[in-house]
Order: C-alpha cells, then sequence, then structure tokens
C-alpha cells in the first residue's frame, strides 16, 4: 500500500516536469508542434472536460472506507495533492467556462465578464473539490482505491494544463 502511494506521489511530481522538458525540448530542436499541438487539443477537449467533471464528482461523492481500510498521508502529501488538483481543475474549468459561455451566452459578442472574474469563478469551483478530497484523505476518510483514482485523474490532466501554460508562454 506504501509503494503504491510513494510511486504515485513520484508520478505526481515528477510527470509535468518531464513533459515541460520535453516540450522545451521540441522547441529548442525547432520542431513544428503547432499543427500538433492544435489537433491533440481537439482531440483532448472533450474527454479532458469529461474527466475533470467526473474527477470533482468522484472526489465528493465516492463512498467512504466502510470496512476497507482507511489510508491518511501526512500534511505535506494532502497540501500536495491539494496543489495539483487545484491547478488541474482550475486550468480545465477556466477553459470549460470560456468555452461554454462562448456557445451559450455572449457568442461573438463581448463576454459579459472580464477574464479575471471567470477565472476567479473557476479557481472558488476548483478549490472546493481540492478542498473535498484533502479533507477526506487527511481525516482517514479515503481508501487506497480513492486515493489511486484521484491520481490518476489528476496527473494526465495536471499535464495537459502544463503543456497548455507552457504553449501561451512561448508564444
Amino acid at each position: 500500500m506504501r509503494y503504491r502511494l510513494r510511486t504515485l506521489l513520484i508520478a505526481t511530481l515528477v510527470g509535468p516536469p518531464l513533459l515541460a522538458l520535453l516540450w522545451f525540448g521540441a522547441i529548442w530542436a525547432r520542431f513544428s508542434l503547432s499543427p500538433l499541438l492544435q489537433g491533440l487539443a481537439q482531440v483532448l477537449l472533450l474527454p479532458g472536460m469529461v474527466a475533470v467533471a467526473a474527477l470533482v464528482v468522484y472526489s465528493i461523492v465516492a463512498p467512504p472506507p466502510g470496512e476497507k481500510p482507511a489510508v491518511t498521508l501526512r500534511p505535506w502529501q494532502c497540501v500536495l495533492l491539494w496543489i495539483c488538483q487545484f491547478l488541474a481543475e482550475w486550468h480545465w474549468f477556466f477553459f470549460a467556462m470560456m468555452v461554454g459561455g462562448w456557445i451559450l451566452l455572449w457568442g461573438d459578442n463581448t463576454p459579459l465578464f472580464s477574464q479575471a472574474e471567470i477565472a476567479i469563478a473557476a479557481a472558488a469551483i476548483a478549490a472546493a473539490g481540492a478542498s473535498a478530497t484533502s479533507f477526506r484523505v487527511g481525516r482517514g476518510l479515503a481508501t487506497v482505491t480513492y486515493v489511486t483514482t484521484i491520481f490518476c485523474f489528476v496527473v494526465p490532466l495536471l499535464g495537459i494544463a502544463v503543456l497548455s501554460w507552457l504553449g501561451y508562454l512561448l508564444r
């Protein structure tokens, strides 16, 4: 059980920086990745939004451990989990709110809200979802399956978010 948690924590810590290094390596090698990334974004858009919605729902309504052994993480691990989950959810919720608002509310007109207001609303939703997970894990109301599932959602979502942020910064 400890081995699995340690492996997941290492994957969470190593995965996004490794993807960032690969991204920088590709840029430094002068590969033209914009068509590739555009195609990748189109393919991952809907699954990413569905995955972040499933992550929030699962982190809030997953059944308590019952008779299964509960797992508790150290405080620094709970903080790391909260930060990673918050960043992943915030990125995807901001994007979903921008796209959803454009499709459903303002269309081609000027948005009703500034990007800062949308980012704050997305951050509030992400903080609530990440806090629910950290509360459950910190209080011993989570099983190894629960923590593993959360990590399996968070790591790819955060990896895609890191690539998106790097693409934005390198424009």
